[in-house]
C-alpha cells in the first residue's frame, strides 16, 4: 500500500506501510478458531478464513450486519497473531468483548479508583497523585488501572477505546512484534474519531493562562497566507507550552526527557495535586498543538481555520479563539491506524464503500460483504407516509402534527404492551414530539429522559421506566448507537439525522463533500434502525408473525437511501405496516 510519509513517526516510531439473504442455520465450529460456542452461522467461517488469509500488512473492510459475528472474527484472529480491538464506547467493550469472548478490556483511567490510602474517595487513576509516575506509588501493585493495563499489554486479545490507542505507544509495538491484527469496530465512526483527535480549539482563557501569542486573524475561507499564519502561531504556541511543561516537570519531579505519551514508568518524587493537574493540562495542550501543526504542515488546504474575535461560538455568543479542524480524515487516518499489522475495519453500516474509502484515504484495501442471515421479509423497515421533516416544516404546525399522527397511528397498530424507542435529532425535538404524541392518545406511554443525565444514567433510567410501565415509549435523542434494545419491540426514526448546517464547521464540511455529508446521515439512520434487531431469531418476523415495528417517519430519508447498506435497502418497505 502506498501512503504519504508518516509525520507521526516521531511519536510512535516506525513508518506506516505503503498502504441474497440466507436462511438462519448453524454450522459446527472449527476447533482451530478457539471460539467459546459450539456452532457458527453461515458466513462466519468463510469470513474468518478470509481474514486469516490477509497478508501482513494489509487493510480489510468488512460490511457485517448485526448478528453476523463481528466479535467472533476478532476472537478467532488471535490464532494467527495478537489482537487489539478498538471501540468507541464502554458499553461495547463490556457487552461485545469482555463477555463470552473474554477479551482483556482496558477502559480509560477515569474508570478506575485510586487505592492510595491518602486518596479521597472520589479520586480516580486519571488524577493519580503520582501523575505519569504511577508505578512509583507504594501501592502500585494494587492499582486497578495498572493491573488491567498489564493484563491487556500481555494478552493475545485486548479491547481498548480509540483515544487510548491514539495516545499510547505500547499497543502499536505489541502489534508490530506479533504481526497481529487491529480490529476497528463501528468503523463508520472513524472519520469523526480522526477529526476529533487531530483538531484543536484554543480558547481565550487558555491563551491568557499560558501567555500564548495573540491569535492571528483568520476569517472566511482560508487561503495559503492564512494557513502559514496558523502554522506560525501553532509553532510559537507549542514552544511556549514546551517551556511550561518543562517547568512543571521540575516541580512535579519528572525528568524533562521523559515521554509525554504513555509515561507511566517515568520516575517522580511526588507532587501536590494542583501541580499534577497543571502538568496534565499543559501536556495535553502541548500535544494537541504538535498534532495540529504536523497535520496542517502536511496538508494545508483541506482545513477549517478560524482565529481571532468571534472564531468560536458558545451558545449564541461569539468568542475569541483559535480553531483548526480538518475537513476530511483522508490525510490522517492511514498514519493513525495502519502499520506493520493487519488492520480490519468492520461495521454493520459500511454503506457506500467507495465513499468510506475516499474519506479515510484508503488507496489499497480488501472488501468483503458478509451476508445477512435473515431474509428481507423478516426484517422490514417501514417508510411511513410522513411529511419531509426539514427546515421548511420546522415551524409548520400542520406538518408537525401530521408527522406525529403518522407515528402515533403506526404505534397504535402494534400490541399495546410493546415498548420501544422514538429517536429524534435534538433535545428540543424530543420534547416537542413527546407533547404531540401525548395529545394523540399516547400520554400514558410516553417518557423523555432528563437531559442533565449522562447517557449511561439515561439508559439506567429508561430500563427502570420500561420495567415499571407496560408499553413504555422513550422519545430520545441519545440512543442512536451503542444501545441494545433487547426488550423493546419498536424503534421509529422520527427525522433523518443530517448534521446541523447551523454549525459553520459542519456547513464547510458539507460543502467540501456533499456525498459524505449524506453518507454520514445514512450511517446514523441505519444505526438507529438497528437498535431492536440484535441478531437473535426472536427479533425478526417469522411465518407471518409480526415481532416488531422498525420505521422511518421522514420523507427526507430518500435523500440518503442510496447510501444505505444493501442489506437495509433490501428491507425498506414503502408502506404502512
Amino acid at each position: 500500500m502506498s501512503l504519504s510519509p508518516n509525520t507521526y513517526a516521531d511519536l510512535w516510531g516506525g513508518e506506516a506501510p505503503a498502504m441474497t439473504a440466507r436462511k438462519l442455520t448453524e454450522l459446527p465450529v472449527r476447533n482451530a478458531y478457539g471460539l467459546p460456542h459450539a456452532t457458527l452461522r453461515p458466513g462466519q467461517a468463510e469470513t474468518i478464513d478470509y481474514i486469516l488469509a490477509r497478508p501482513t500488512p494489509s487493510v480489510t473492510v468488512l460490511d457485517a450486519p448485526t448478528g453476523s459475528g463481528k466479535t467472533s472474527f476478532a476472537a478467532a484472529a488471535r490464532t494467527q497473531g495478537e489482537v487489539i480491538s478498538l471501540v468507541k464506547t464502554k458499553n461495547l467493550q463490556i457487552e461485545n468483548y469482555g463477555g463470552a469472548y473474554k477479551f482483556d478490556v482496558l477502559y480509560g483511567r477515569g474508570n478506575y479508583a485510586c487505592v492510595h490510602p491518602d486518596a479521597d474517595g472520589n479520586i480516580t487513576a486519571d488524577h493519580c497523585m503520582y501523575g505519569s509516575a504511577m508505578r512509583e506509588c507504594e501501592v502500585a501493585d494494587a492499582c486497578p488501572y495498572l493491573i488491567k493495563k498489564d493484563l491487556a499489554a500481555a494478552s493475545d486479545r485486548a479491547s481498548l477505546n480509540y483515544p487510548y490507542w491514539l495516545t499510547a505507544r505500547w499497543p502499536r509495538q505489541k502489534l508490530r512484534n506479533s504481526s497481529g491484527f487491529l480490529f476497528l469496530d463501528e468503523a463508520h465512526q472513524l472519520s469523526d474519531v480522526v477529526l476529533d483527535f487531530v483538531s484543536i480549539t484554543v480558547t481565550m482563557r487558555q491563551r491568557l493562562d499560558y501567555d500564548l501569542p495573540a491569535f492571528p486573524l483568520v476569517r472566511g475561507r482560508p487561503n495559503a497566507d492564512d494557513a502559514q499564519a496558523c502554522l506560525a502561531w501553532l509553532s510559537a504556541a507549542g514552544g511556549v507550552m514546551a517551556t511550561h511543561c518543562a517547568q512543571l516537570k521540575k516541580i512535579v519531579g519528572v525528568r524533562d526527557e521523559d515521554s509525554d505519551i504513555d509515561a507511566e514508568d517515568a520516575p517522580a518524587t511526588g507532587a501536590d495535586a494542583s501541580a499534577l493537574k497543571q502538568l496534565k493540562a499543559a501536556t495535553q495542550l502541548k500535544m494537541q498543538l504538535g498534532r495540529a501543526y504536523s497535520s496542517l504542515a502536511e496538508n494545508a488546504t483541506d482545513w477549517y481555520l478560524r482565529s481571532g474575535p468571534g472564531a468560536r461560538i458558545v451558545g449564541d455568543a461569539p468568542q475569541p479563539a483559535f480553531v483548526a479542524r480538518p475537513l476530511t480524515a483522508r490525510y490522517h487516518f492511514p498514519h493513525l491506524f495502519t502499520g506493520d499489522w493487519r488492520t480490519v475495519l468492520m461495521s454493520a453500516t459500511i454503506g457506500n464503500i467507495e465513499a468510506l474509502a475516499e474519506e479515510l484515504g484508503l488507496t489499497t484495501y480488501d472488501y468483503r460483504s458478509v451476508p445477512n442471515q435473515f431474509a428481507p421479509a423478516t426484517r422490514p423497515v417501514y417508510a411511513l407516509p410522513a411529511p419531509a421533516m426539514g427546515q421548511k416544516t420546522k415551524n409548520d404546525a400542520t406538518a408537525q402534527l401530521e408527522h406525529a399522527r403518522v407515528i402515533a397511528d403506526a404505534i397504535k397498530a402494534c400490541p399495546s404492551h410493546w415498548s420501544g424507542l422514538i429517536l429524534t435529532t435534538s433535545k428540543s425535538e424530543a420534547k416537542n414530539l413527546s407533547h404531540r404524541l401525548c395529545d394523540l392518545g399516547l400520554e400514558k406511554r410516553i417518557y423523555t429522559p432528563n437531559p442533565t443525565l449522562s447517557t449511561e444514567q439515561q439508559v439506567d433510567w429508561w430500563n427502570r421506566m420500561r420495567r415499571r410501565h407496560l408499553g413504555a415509549l422513550c422519545v430520545t435523542w441519545n440512543f442512536w448507537e451503542g444501545y441494545n434494545g433487547l426488550e423493546e419491540k419498536i424503534v421509529v426514526v422520527s427525522k433523518t439525522p443530517f448534521a446541523s448546517l447551523g454549525d459553520e464547521y459542519e456547513r464547510e464540511r458539507m460543502l467540501y463533500s456533499g456525498a459524505f455529508y449524506l453518507q454520514r446521515a445514512a450511517w446514523q439512520m441505519e444505526q438507529g434502525l438497528g437498535r431492536t434487531r440484535r441478531g437473535r431469531a426472536e427479533d425478526y418476523d417469522s411465518d407471518g408473525e409480526r415481532r416488531g415495528l422498525v420505521a422511518i417517519a421522514d420523507a427526507n430519508y430518500t435523500r440518503v437511501r442510496k447510501y444505505f447498506s444493501q442489506s437495509l435497502r433490501d428491507a425498506v418497505v414503502e408502506d404502512t405496516p
